[in-house]
C-alpha cells in the first residue's frame, strides 16, 4: 500500500493507521532513502511533530500512544534493512528513568548503535 497523497508520516502517525504508515516508509524505501536516513530524517521529525500535536492539545493522549506504538513497529521492521558496520566491541547501556512510557527514541538509539557495531542493551 502506497501513503495516501499528500499526507505527512506525522499526519498518517496521528491517523493511527499502520498499514497507511508502512506504505509511506516503503515509499521512502523504493525512492532510495536508506533504513538510517529514513530513521532520522523522517521518522524522528514525525515523532518531534506528533508530541508537538499533542503537547498543544491538538491530538489526544491515546493518539499520541498509537502514532508511538506504530513508529516503533515500523523502526524494529527497519533494523534488519540498516547498512551493518563491523563490531566497534564497545557496550551501550539505554535507559529511561523510572516510569518513563516514551522509549521509542531509545528504541531507535538502540538499532543505530547497533548497525554502527556497537552491543546496544
Amino acid at each position: 500500500m502506497r501513503s495516501m497523497p499528500g499526507l505527512s508520516l506525522a499526519e498518517l502517525l496521528v491517523d493511527g493507521s499502520p498499514s497507511a504508515v508502512r506504505g509511506h516508509v516503503d515509499a521512502a524505501l523504493d525512492d532510495g532513502l536508506d533504513a538510517r536516513d529514513l530513521c532520522v530524517e523522517l521518522i524522528t521529525p514525525a515523532l518531534y511533530e506528533v508530541g508537538r500535536l499533542w503537547q498543544t492539545g491538538q491530538i489526544t493522549i491515546a493518539q499520541e500512544h498509537l502514532a508511538s506504538a506504530i513508529a516503533q513497529v515500523e523502526i524494529a521492521r527497519l533494523a534488519p534493512r540498516m547498512r551493518r558496520e563491523p563490531p566497534v566491541r564497545r557496550l551501550a547501556i539505554l535507559a529511561a528513568t523510572a516510569g518513563e512510557l516514551h522509549t521509542v527514541g531509545l528504541s531507535m538509539l538502540r538499532e543505530l548503535l547497533e548497525a554502527d557495531g556497537w552491543l546496544a542493551l
